[in-house]
C-alpha cells in the first residue's frame, strides 16, 4: 500500500504530503474519533469569547464573536480567492469596517497591478491580495507550462512541484510563496476535483485555511472531498480514506455496508 502511494506522489502533490505526514504520525482510526471527540457546542466557545477588535467601525454581535475566537487573527500575508465580480466587494467591505485611522494595504491581482506583485516578496508587502479563481488558474498554467503540455492527454494528472516556475515563476505558486492565511470565497468553485480551479487551489502553500460557502455540496457529497483536499484535514484530504470511510458506505446500494456503517458515515460528512 505505501508503495502505491509512493508511486503516485510523484505527481499527486497531496497524495506525497499525506505520505510524509503519515512518515512522521501514523493516521489511524484514533485521530478520526479525536477529530469528533473535540467537535464542541458553540456554548463552550463563551468562556474565551473575543472582544470587537478596537479597528473595527463596527460592533460585533455575539456569535460573530465568538467565531472570531475560532480564527487565528494575526497581521501577515493574505490571501483571498473569488469570482472577478466579488474582488471589489471585498475592498469596499474592507474599507468599510475598518477605522480611518486603520491601514490596510490591499492589493487586486490583476491588470497593470500585477507588476506590483511580480514575485512573492513584493506580494507580501501588502496585508490583503485579492484574486480571481480564473487568475489564479492562470498563473498555475503558466507555472507549471512545460510539465502540463508534457502530460496534455492524462486527466488526472498533477503536475510535479519541482518542475514549475522554468519559463514563467508565478508569485503564487513558487518556492518562497507562503501565505499566512487563505480565504476561498464562494468555495463551491472548487467542487469538482478535476477541474484546473480545484487542482490549482491544492498547490496554494499557508499557514491556515478557510473556505466560505452557503452551497458546499450541490449535487452529491463528493463535491465535498475537493473543499477537504484544499483544507488539508486529515484524514479526509486522501482521497482514499474519504471514500472508504464516507462516501462508498452513504452511497452503496449493496449488502455489504449495514445501517451503523451508514450512520457512522454520516456522523463524520456532518462533522
Amino acid at each position: 500500500r505505501n508503495v502505491g502511494h509512493l508511486a503516485n506522489s510523484a505527481f499527486n502533490p497531496y497524495e506525497a504530503q499525506i505520505v510524509a505526514d503519515r512518515q512522521r504520525v501514523r493516521v489511524d482510526e484514533s485521530e478520526i474519533k479525536d477529530l469528533i471527540d473535540n467537535i464542541r457546542p458553540d456554548e463552550d466557545l463563551e468562556e474565551g469569547l473575543e472582544p470587537t477588535p478596537p479597528e473595527l467601525k463596527v460592533n460585533l454581535l455575539k456569535h460573530q464573536r465568538m467565531g472570531l475566537a475560532l480564527m487565528m487573527v494575526s497581521k501577515g500575508s493574505n490571501l483571498i480567492v473569488a469570482p472577478v465580480s466579488l474582488l471589489r466587494q471585498w475592498v469596499a467591505e474592507i474599507e468599510s469596517k475598518t477605522k480611518s485611522d486603520v491601514f490596510l494595504s490591499v492589493g487586486i491581482y490583476h491588470g497593470d497591478d500585477k507588476k506590483k506583485m511580480k514575485d512573492f516578496d513584493l506580494m507580501k508587502e501588502y496585508d490583503i491580495v485579492l484574486v480571481s479563481y480564473t487568475t489564479l488558474v492562470q498563473e498555475w498554467k503558466k507555472h507549471f507550462s512545460e510539465d502540463l503540455k508534457e502530460h496534455q492527454h492524462e486527466r488526472n494528472y498533477f503536475p510535479n512541484r519541482s518542475r514549475g516556475g522554468k519559463s514563467y515563476v508565478s508569485p503564487f505558486f513558487s518556492r518562497e510563496s507562503q501565505f499566512h492565511r487563505i480565504i476561498l470565497d464562494e468555495a463551491q468553485a472548487i467542487k469538482n476535483k478535476q477541474a484546473l480551479a480545484s487542482k490549482a487551489m491544492t498547490y496554494l502553500r499557508a499557514q491556515y485555511r478557510f473556505c466560505l460557502t452557503g452551497t458546499p455540496m450541490q449535487n452529491g457529497i463528493e463535491e465535498l472531498y475537493p473543499l477537504l483536499r484544499f483544507l488539508k484535514i486529515q484524514p479526509y484530504c486522501s482521497e482514499e480514506k474519504f471514500r472508504a470511510d464516507i462516501l462508498t458506505p452513504i452511497k452503496s446500494k449493496t449488502d455489504l455496508y449495514d445501517e451503523y456503517d451508514v450512520k457512522e458515515s454520516m456522523k463524520k460528512i456532518q462533522v
